[in-house]
């Protein structure tokens, strides 16, 4: 097994290494007989969700943590015709790299430029990977590609040449669990930054996402769906599981929940749009408080042995490790959050999706609100979960309390510990079907 996992990781640094080489030299020489083998090298077949009866249908799968784990959750039950291969997004970013001019003044959330260089090499782009496109389906049948943000600037192009070459752009967008700022800024950006999606449809997690892609003139009312957050499914079921004495605490980024990653690649002219916001944004940052819950949770663990603690680190984001940890007490890195929930009793955490799947799974949880709880400025910046005072903690002697109650609280399996309104508003699933849901929205994209 090891040598096995050896093996793998070389040929993919491999590979990887020769795409970086390869690609630039077959896009500029518009080799795209030799550039279709490379795409060849790059995908796989994703064998956990092989199709249980005759292949009908191909598909493309641009990889992204958690858009991954939503069509897993999805088509291992239910995928009947569909073989899905798997395909770096760094494939195309770097053709999107090779052929944009000025391609660091786009972004996800800022695609519309008025520079003529630049939107005469998005058009050269475009017809590029119409033509790659079609040698590709001389060499292999597709018939979809899955993307899972259809914001994502290297894959613009892609959509509408996807589009031309008779090929289904499909966008499982797992974005749209905002707090209330990011909401306001991205409305308008959704309005007059992002233009028309060219692919073939949307699905999203809620009511409100769709209102707001609409809203935007983004794409048309039958090319979009609500379907909820499928990898939740499973949070449901938790429900009948007692939890062990375990605790998982969700590291806070420090700037998560604010809008600024959105403002700071706008103009001024944008950004003072925004000025209620804008008036005291530099002083949103959390890493004061993941500081104190780390401290809180190192001399908890010391003081009860009888409990484990997790801290999970996220993806693509590691902050400041603490090395002098008690033994039962250790860092979770990779993957996404939600597997952790089975047994887990008392989750932490602040503005992350995992909060909204502990409700599912119906677990105990606290909310490091240090000193903000009340503060209507603030509460612009953290996700409206609307949980009760139990869950709230507002300062650390508050926090250490409530590690202790729930701690010696016995969980029932019958019992509600938390108000779903943010299930629904936010993650657009509320009974853990939406896995299904996903799987008739594909089916139906495919036909």
């Amino acid at each position: 097994m090891i040598l096995k996992n050896y093996l793998n990781n070389f040929c993919q640094k491999f590979i990887e290494s020769l795409d970086e080489i390869l690609i630039p030299f077959f896009v500029k020489n518009k080799m795209f007989y030799f550039l279709a083998i490379l795409f060849m090298l790059n995908i796989f077949k994703i064998k956990r969700i092989l199709p249980k009866g005759k292949i009908k249908y191909k598909a493309v799968v641009l990889q992204k943590l958690g858009g991954n784990e939503d069509l897993l959750s999805s088509e291992e039950k239910y995928n009947k015709e569909v073989l899905y291969y798997s395909c770096p997004r760094r494939f195309f970013k770097i053709i999107f790299e090779t052929v944009i001019i000025k391609n660091h003044l786009l972004h996800d959330y800022k695609y519309l430029i008025n520079d003529k260089d630049i939107i005469n090499s998005k058009k050269k782009l475009q017809i590029f990977l119409e033509k790659f496109l079609d040698k590709l389906k001389e060499k292999i049948k597709i018939d979809a590609i899955i993307s899972f943000n259809f914001c994502y600037k290297a894959e613009r192009e892609l959509q509408a040449a996807s589009s031309k070459s008779q090929i289904r752009f499909i966008v499982l967008h797992k974005e749209g669990v905002n707090t209330p700022s990011e909401k306001l800024v991205t409305r308008e950006i959704y309005a007059k930054h992002i233009g028309r999606f060219e692919g073939h449809s949307i699905a999203v997690y809620s009511e409100q996402e769709k209102k707001n892609i609409l809203d935007a003139k983004i794409i048309n009312k039958n090319r979009i769906k609500v379907i909820g957050c499928a990898r939740a499914d499973k949070c449901f079921q938790y429900k009948k599981i007692t939890p062990k004495n375990q605790i998982i605490y969700y590291t806070i980024d420090p700037l998560r929940g604010s809008p600024l990653r959105f403002l700071k690649i706008h103009s001024k002219k944008f950004r003072e749009k925004f000025s209620s916001l804008n008036k005291n944004i530099s002083s949103i940052n959390w890493k004061k408080i993941h500081d104190k819950v780390i401290k809180i949770l190192i001399t908890f663990a010391k003081e009860n042995k009888d409990i484990e603690i997790l801290i999970k680190e996220k993806d693509g984001f590691l902050q400041k490790k603490n090395d002098n940890l008690p033994e039962n007490c250790r860092y979770v890195f990779g993957g996404t959050g939600e597997k952790l929930l089975k047994n887990a009793k008392i989750i932490i955490g602040l503005n992350t999706t995992a909060l909204l799947e502990t409700i599912a799974a119906n677990r105990f949880i606290i909310l490091p609100l240090f000193n903000f709880k009340n503060n209507l400025y603030k509460k612009n910046f953290i996700l409206d979960l609307r949980l009760s005072n139990k869950s709230c903690a507002l300062d650390e002697r508050d926090f250490v309390r409530k590690l202790r109650y729930f701690k010696n609280t016995k969980y029932k399996k019958n019992s509600e510990y938390n108000n779903k309104y943010s299930l629904k508003s936010l993650l657009g699933n509320i009974n853990g079907r939406s896995s299904k849901k996903l799987n008739e929205f594909l089916t139906q994209s495919f036909q």
